[in-house]
């Protein structure tokens, strides 16, 4: 039968977070003793109890230090609880919990963004993704300029402040079977476009920011003969849809 209450003097790693990590993965840093109690602590998340466990599934126990009464929890425990991946980087003693890269504020117009909600995903080639921005765009033969435009972009702003490169997978989404053209700019000024194809594979681009402040990303589909743009039903199926994932800004 387990004790309520049990004392041991273990080793600890100075990254001891790295310890419950990845095991051994710490074993070369400088090590110092403590004493640590176990209480058979419970970890309950928004009401529901989680059993925290390290990579290969196994349980692993919360414990308290003794000699400041902190309480010490498992990061991929933590890290699964909420929601989010949890990676260790040995080379640089660095626990990554969720994105590896600072989030980047930016904004979308025509388009939808997606935040890690499991619930909300998109599919580029038979992946989901929780991570990114499907961008919509239609443009249309029946109407001219002067009569409420050709249709509309799907337009993404990033604020590249600081970042030397900018980085992103971009692919087809969804059934409607619609080419279009991407085109960048940095601090509005036209850097590059590229041609998508609604049955090509996905595109990685990686753009040199050059001290630019900004990234803008335009979505332009190819036009549709006749289609009426003033219709949610018309305009909606005749879209392209395609999303943006994997962003980096280094």
């Amino acid at each position: 039968m387990k004790h309520l209450s049990k004392k041991l003097r273990r080793p600890l790693a100075v990254a001891a977070v790295a310890v419950t990590l990845v095991g051994a993965a710490a074993a070369a840093n400088a090590k110092r003793t403590m004493d640590v109690t176990y209480r058979d602590i419970k970890m309950v998340v928004d009401g529901v109890e989680v059993v925290p466990r390290d990579a290969a599934g196994n349980p692993i126990e919360p414990f308290i230090e003794d000699a400041s009464g902190t309480t010490y929890l498992p990061v991929r425990g933590i890290g699964s609880a909420l929601g989010k991946p949890v990676d260790w980087d040995g080379s640089t003693n660095t626990v990554y919990i969720g994105s590896k890269t600072k989030s980047t504020p930016y904004q979308v117009n025509n388009g939808t963004t997606y935040n890690s909600d499991p619930s909300k995903t998109f599919e580029v080639a038979g992946i989901a993704h929780t991570n990114g921005v499907v961008l919509q765009s239609v443009h249309s033969t029946k109407y001219g300029d002067d009569h409420g435009g050709r249709g509309f972009n799907g337009t993404g702003l990033w604020n590249t402040t600081g970042h030397e490169t900018m980085t992103f997978t971009i692919g087809h989404v969804g059934d409607l079977q619609r080419n279009a053209t991407l085109l960048i700019a940095l601090d509005t000024v036209s850097f590059k476009s590229y041609e998508l194809k609604w049955d090509g594979s996905p595109q990685t681009i990686t753009i040199p920011l050059g001290g630019a402040a900004n990234v803008k990303i335009d979505l332009v589909c190819e036009e549709v003969p006749n289609a009426d743009l003033f219709s949610s039903n018309d305009r909606n199926k005749n879209s392209a849809y395609y999303g943006i994932y994997d962003i980096v800004l280094n």
